[in-house]
């Protein structure tokens, strides 16, 4: 008996690490299409050209 309880005991601690291990993996998040981070990036050039003429400054190291 002593060598079934510990085969039943190795046997439950695997099943226990296993349904962990699955349960700790989450679906990575769904990419960012290019377009989106396009536009995001365009407007926040527009916001800051807009932010420098207020200031009477011209803008300077903007990449067109």
């Amino acid at each position: 008996m002593d060598r079934a309880e510990r085969l039943i005991g190795l046997l439950a601690t695997a099943v226990m690490l296993g349904s962990l291990s699955l349960v700790g993996c989450a679906a990575p998040p769904p990419p960012i299409p290019q377009k989106d981070i396009r536009n995001h990036a365009d407007q926040f050039n527009e916001k800051m050209k807009q932010e420098e003429g207020e200031k009477g400054q011209p803008p300077h190291g903007m990449m067109h």
